[in-house]
């Protein structure tokens, strides 16, 4: 109110001051105080629309926070206020009726798993390199594409340790960036493969074995499959962490693909095979027949249909971490 009452002795003091003059000043005075005014009611009228219904709003995010047994807490079309998630996410409409995902992240064509969020991660393993070339320095950042993936615990899938129900390999630790000299035979694997040495709890894998000892258990790949129904290698994916029951009924697996730069390009052999889609697949390492060889129906242990449109947003954001020969190019030596 005070702020209206200042506002209009000003004007009524710059009105009398106006009608004292004549002529083109007159004018400009009165064009002035004109613009003033309507200014003044555009920022008004602007801030009234700008304002959102805080009872309308609360009512909204309840019904978000309504779901059994959790909800989403990120972006979504009208929230104000929410985490910074930086995944790409893509649901069944199952998973999302349990933790009120958004409809968007929605896609009845994800079979296999209950959700799967992607992004990429850096590497402090030797994947994110730089190189300077011509005096300019390049790098490669984030060059290694996660895939959390969640799934049914009642599933039963084969696994070389299915009593383990934690593990965590995430290499990104600082003592990565060390060599060691060790002897090749004092390294944690040939001692691991001798017995004289036992990996802590949480560092045994659920799928495959340690070191690949005394075979390399069960292994992750991400493959394409061929118009006769046939995979195509892609790429593998490394285990790198298993949660059992995250919640209930609900395991979570990580999985990564090193150098993921370039692997989603289809090679003309491949698009004239018919490769138009990707799936997960879990499979025995190593595979009694090549992957160009398995047939995804009946194979591979287990399958994990992905939706096109998920890939397609996969793809786009692994081509940020630039193509496959700029990854190569940052590992060669002067």
């Amino acid at each position: 109110m005070n702020g209206k009452t200042e506002l209009t002795r000003a004007l009524q003091a710059d009105v009398s001051l106006a009608s004292g003059r004549t002529g083109r000043v007159a004018k400009e005075a009165m064009m002035k105080l004109t613009t003033a005014v309507l200014g003044f009611g555009l920022v008004v009228l602007s801030a009234c629309a700008q304002q959102p219904d805080a009872k309308a709003y609360q009512e909204q995010e309840k019904r978000w926070q309504s779901c059994p047994d959790g909800y989403y807490s990120g972006p979504r079309p009208g929230r104000l206020n929410y985490g910074n998630d930086k995944y790409l996410w893509v649901v069944t409409p199952e998973f999302a009726k349990r933790f009120c995902m958004p409809e968007h992240l929605v896609d009845p064509d994800l079979k296999g798993a209950e959700a799967i969020a992607f992004k990429r991660v850096p590497s402090e393993d030797g994947f994110d390199r730089c190189a300077v070339q011509d005096g300019k320095t390049h790098c490669v950042d984030d060059g290694v594409g996660r895939f959390e993936v969640y799934l049914k615990s009642d599933l039963n899938l084969p696994a070389a340790h299915p009593e383990v129900r934690f593990f965590d390999d995430e290499r990104n630790h600082s003592y990565w960036h060390i060599t060691t000299s060790e002897p090749p035979s004092e390294m944690p694997s040939q001692r691991y493969r001798k017995g004289l040495y036992q990996l802590p709890p949480g560092a045994i894998n659920r799928f495959g074995n340690p070191y690949h000892h005394p075979d390399a258990g069960y292994q992750f790949s991400l493959i394409g499959i061929q118009r006769n129904g046939m995979g195509a290698s892609v790429s593998a994916l490394w285990e790198v962490g298993f949660r059992a029951e995250w919640t209930m009924g609900i395991d979570l697996v990580t999985l990564e693909s090193r150098g993921i730069a370039g692997d989603l390009d289809l090679t003309p052999r491949q698009i004239e095979l018919g490769v138009n889609r990707f799936a997960i697949v879990l499979h025995r390492e190593p595979s009694p027949k090549h992957h160009d060889e398995m047939y995804v129906a009946k194979d591979y242990s287990h399958v994990i249909h992905l939706p096109k449109r998920f890939m397609d947003r996969v793809k786009a954001a692994v081509d940020q971490a630039g193509t496959w020969n700029d990854v190569i190019r940052t590992f060669r030596q002067p």
